[in-house]
């Protein structure tokens, strides 16, 4: 099950949406997101210490000055999008995420979505009924 509390500042009330069931076609979504999130940090893993060794060729030179730079905002759109996308809820739009969500918690609370909706399938999955 999956759950986010959105804020509406126009009402003045918090909105509470949960889903129950995550379709297990949304897995390879989240392994997409995942594995493109786990490739990029170790592509900054990597240049990072060729950096500090002094080592970098001029096109990873321009990569790390991007990822200096942060490429922090593609990668809350990606959730953003990917939580849309598994709530599948007219309310629950990038907007009202944006809009909705406490700068100071918003990013840990995307993140609780993503693995709540990847325990939810894979328990859904291992369940013996399913076998």
């Amino acid at each position: 099950m999956i759950k986010i509390d959105l804020y509406d500042a126009k009402k003045d009330e918090t909105a509470h949406y949960e889903k129950t069931h995550i379709e297990f076609g949304m897995f390879k979504k989240i392994a997409k997101f995942n594995k493109e999130m786990s490739r990029k940090e170790a592509e900054a893993d990597l240049i990072k210490q060729k950096f500090d060794q002094g080592i970098l060729t001029t096109e990873e030179e321009s990569k790390y000055l991007d990822m200096m730079a942060g490429n922090e905002v593609e990668d809350i759109e990606a959730m953003e999008k990917l939580i849309v996308e598994l709530f599948n809820h007219p309310k629950v739009t990038t907007k009202s995420i944006e809009s909705g969500l406490d700068l100071s918690k918003g990013i840990k609370v995307l993140q609780g979505i993503i693995n709540d909706a990847m325990g939810g399938i894979k328990a859904d999955a291992d369940h013996p009924a399913k076998k």
